[in-house]
Order: C-alpha cells, then structure tokens, then sequence
C-alpha cells in the first residue's frame, strides 16, 4: 500500500498527481433517504481484471467470531470491502500527500542539513534477474540514504531527493481491517478506524442502526505550513524547518457521520464533496489536506 498507491514510482519520480488506482465509487444513503427506512451501501470498485497486485476475488469468510462477505486484494487474508450481519464498508483512493521528497545539497561525501555536512548512510542490496538461459543472476546495488529516507536521483540526472513515507512504522493494517469486519456496531466500528493503520483509502459505511460515514482516511504527515501543491514538490532537504515528524489523528481528518443531507459518496476526488450540499469546508482544515478543486464529473453526477 504505502509503495504501490502513496509512494509509487511513477508518483516520486515524475508526477505525484497521478492516480494509481482508476475510478472507484462507493454510497451510503442513510434511512432518511432511502425507500426501504433502511441504510444502504454500495461499493463500486473498479480495478483492472488483468493479474496485478490491484486483482481482487470475492470470498466469504466465516469463523469463530467472525462471518463476513466481501473482496480483497488477492494474497490478502482479510477483506477490504464487505459486510457481516450490521454493517458494511468499502474503499475508495482517495488524495492523500503520504510522501514527502526532499530536494537534497549535495555538499563532498555527504549532504548539508542544518549547516551542517552530513555522511549518507549505505548499504549493499540485491536482485535476482532471470537471464536468457533460465538462470538467475544476482545484481548488487548501494542504497543511499539521509535522515529523511532512502535517496534517489530523478529522470532529469541532476535533482536528488530523499524520500520519506508516512506508515512506515504502522504493520497493523492487514489486523485493523479485520477488526473493521468483526465490529458489529459503530462504536466497535470507529475504535477499529482509531488504530490508524491502514495508511490511505475513504471508508464510507453504513450499518443496521441507520449509522453512515465517509472517512478521509489515512497518514497525513503534520507540516507547520504549505498547501498540497508545495509539498507535492520536492521542498528543501537542508534544513529542519521542513522535516515532520508526525502525522495526524482520526479526529484531525474530514469525515462526516450521519450528515443532515442524509448521503455520503466518493468516486475519488477530495472530501470537499462527500456529500451535497457540502458539510466540509476546506478552509476548516489545514491548506495541504487536500486539493479544493476541480471536482471531476464523476463526482459531480454522483452527488447530485
């Protein structure tokens, strides 16, 4: 999750707006709104059929405190999008600035970090390729790194970054989605989303008591100032001013639960409009939570 959809490749070395994750939808319509007095949710993920790590199977899992039906990510033993008897859950990607590169002085040997000339850290590492003949050969390489995070040189072949990725020190994903899928009510439910493991991803959700939810979920890195488009960017690796060093709480992120509008949706785009007409100000958060627009017109359709 953290390599794959917040710090891809293709994301901190050329373009960190790309998505890597399509199209996704998901609903909850609260009793209000709903013909049946009943919530309903609907989970619309779209992901490719050809086989990658974004392949999914469905499967219903059933065991000692535990019965739910659902789909995951192949390889994965617990369900990212289901429901049990009370309630249900799914996912969308949403915009979260998990990683920060940082633009790196060369200075000598080493790098300059507070006025000061500091030594990277190095160590051998390696790879298998198969070769023509059906053979392994192994491919040794030295990984960089600085205070920051492990080093790279971006496609120009001048800038060096140092790449620091938020949830790194979080391994109770795979267990925080199991306890999601266990709860049987909301107050189980949202001391489940209170672990903060899972590292991106909305939550949207509704249960048998009428409860519904959207989550911008995820490990926003806490920074003193900037919007999202700075700190897209390589921002400077000289100095502290710009290291975080923490990220924010469940209580810090755009959520809305049980909004008076009586819906919450996402198909991708920031949380500004998770429902309609908007409950979430973007000016009530920090300037680089999320970008406030343009909505896309999947959104747009789907809020309207």
């Amino acid at each position: 999750m953290n390599f794959g959809y917040i710090a891809s490749d293709r994301k901190v070395l050329t373009d960190p707006s790309i998505n890597e994750a399509g199209g996704s939808n998901a609903w909850a319509v609260a009793p209000s709104r709903s013909a049946s007095g009943k919530a309903m949710l609907l989970a619309n993920p779209h992901l490719p059929w050809a086989p990658s790590q974004l392949t999914y199977y469905e499967a219903q899992i059933t065991a000692p405190g535990l019965a739910i039906y659902g789909a995951t990510q192949v390889g994965l033993p617990v369900l990212r999008f289901g429901f049990n008897n009370d309630l249900g859950f799914t996912n969308t990607v949403n915009t979260m600035q998990g990683f920060t590169s940082y633009k790196l002085v060369l200075e000598g040997d080493g790098y300059r970090f507070d006025g000061k000339t500091l030594p990277f850290d190095t160590v051998t590492k390696s790879y298998k390729v198969k070769q023509a003949d059906g053979t392994l050969k192994s491919v040794s390489f030295e990984q960089k790194s600085t205070l920051h995070g492990p080093v790279f040189t971006l496609p120009d072949g001048k800038t060096t970054v140092a790449l620091k990725v938020a949830g790194l020190d979080r391994p109770g994903v795979l267990e925080q989605y199991l306890e999601m899928g266990k709860a049987r009510d909301w107050g189980a439910f949202e001391k489940a989303l209170r672990k903060m493991q899972v590292v991106m991803f909305n939550i949207i959700y509704a249960d048998r008591a009428g409860h519904i939810l959207y989550l911008d979920n995820g490990l926003l890195p806490k920074h003193a100032s900037g919007d999202l488009k700075y700190w897209s960017a390589p921002v400077p690796g000289d100095t502290s001013a710009t290291l975080w060093k923490d990220v924010h709480s469940y209580d810090d992120m755009p959520k809305l639960i049980d909004p008076a509008t009586g819906f919450v949706q996402n198909a991708n785009d920031p949380p500004w409009l998770a429902t309609w007409p908007r409950a979430l100000d973007p000016k009530s958060f920090p300037a680089y939570v999320a970008p406030v627009g343009p909505m896309s017109q999947r959104a747009r359709c789907r809020s309207s």
